[in-house]
């Protein structure tokens, strides 16, 4: 045998709610928004700590940066100029010593064979003496 089905019965809402309900509806409502602002606020302070954390954190990075390269940090650019007649020129910047041979030997490669070869002022300069010099 199956049991009979249970019906359930809900009140029906009602139309216009009262003075009262509404008032106090919009209550919690303010109440509701209150503690989500706090909680907001809460959440942006330690936002704003860790935002300056990580600051902090660049800055010491960069510090070290600047002074492991030797007082400045220099960018390091391969400057390549290809002449109307179709010669090449391959200029390092920002190198010290023999580390811009390495930095642009696969350019030299595929540019083909070299027919001059003009050393600048920052080749002779080892990282040491580059120290010196900076600070």
């Amino acid at each position: 045998m199956s049991s009979p089905r249970r019906r359930i019965v809900r009140p029906a809402p009602q139309a216009n709610p009262t003075a009262q309900q509404r008032q106090r509806r919009t209550q919690t409502l303010r109440n509701r928004m209150v503690q989500e602002r706090t909680a907001l606020g809460r959440w942006m302070s330690r936002l704003k700590r860790a935002f300056h954390a990580v600051e902090k954190l660049q800055q010491r990075v960069a510090r070290l940066d600047r002074r492991l390269l030797g007082g400045t940090l220099m960018a390091r650019v391969i400057e390549v100029v290809v002449s109307p007649k179709g010669e090449s020129t391959v200029q390092t910047k920002g190198y010290a010593g023999a580390d811009c041979l390495q930095a642009s030997k696969y350019l030299e490669q595929a540019l083909g064979v070299a027919s001059t070869d003009r050393k600048t002022g920052e080749f002779f300069l080892t990282k040491q003496a580059e120290q010196h010099v900076q600070q």
